[in-house]
């Protein structure tokens, strides 16, 4: 089994690598900088490979990094990836990088909110922050809002919202939400189809187009669906 077990020397803020099993591109006793951690990090975490850090590391971000930095760092959290899984310290660090307008962080913040992991319950602020994501172009967060109204928890149903973020998701290529759409269009008249679909192509994101990341974190909207197909 590959595993690699990481510490740090704070004195010079980098990373050393104790011992390794299984790969082939580190060696014990490396020393890798903060952006080579970051990088070998993704790589490892890419081929499925188990590492460990010491849970008391404090590594500053790299300037210009602070909030894939911090994104990333909230996902190992939230996933045990590396270090203990930790909700309260996932959202903590999620939430840093949110508020520089991280979407996919944006994202899992919501999440965290509407289902009370690591934070307490909040609708209002889960709610919130889906739609900033949402409107950023985060296809995920575009799915968990047509998921929420298509349920009508915690918001009011409303199927032609709903078919509109579907809509919106689609054009980034989420491969189930043509099932999705047809199965909210069952239960639509002809009407709201159409405004829903007046809707979406009038949709323009606040920024640039952010794709869903590999590390989805924190999970809405594949249980939100399931729930939907429940009842229908």
């Amino acid at each position: 089994m590959a595993r690699v077990i990481f510490k740090t020397t704070p004195k010079t803020e980098q990373v050393v690598v104790e011992s390794v099993e299984g790969v082939s591109f580190l060696k014990p006793g490396e020393c890798l900088s903060k952006t080579s951690f970051a990088e070998v990090r993704k790589r490892l975490d890419k081929e499925g490979i188990d590492f460990q850090l010491a849970v008391d590391v404090k590594i500053e971000a790299p300037p210009g990094q602070e909030p894939d930095y911090l994104f990333a760092l909230g996902i190992m959290y939230a996933e045990g990836k590396g270090v203990p899984q930790d909700d309260v310290e996932a959202v903590r660090n999620l939430q840093k990088a949110a508020d520089y307008g991280h979407p996919v962080a944006q994202r899992n913040v919501g999440v965290a909110y509407l289902f009370g992991r690591g934070v307490r319950k909040d609708p209002k602020i889960a709610l919130a922050w889906l739609r900033r994501a949402a409107d950023q172009g985060n296809p995920d967060a575009q799915v968990d809002l047509s998921a929420i109204y298509a349920l009508g928890d915690p918001l009011p149903k409303d199927l032609v919202q709903a078919h509109m973020w579907l809509s919106v998701a689609a054009r980034q290529g989420d491969p189930e939400t043509e099932r999705k759409l047809r199965a909210v269009e069952a239960h639509m008249s002809a009407t709201q189809i159409t405004e829903a679909k007046r809707l979406a192509s009038d949709w323009k994101p606040t920024a640039k187009v952010a794709p869903a990341d590999v590390h989805s974190g924190f999970s809405v909207h594949s249980s939100r669906w399931w729930e939907f197909w429940k009842k229908h």
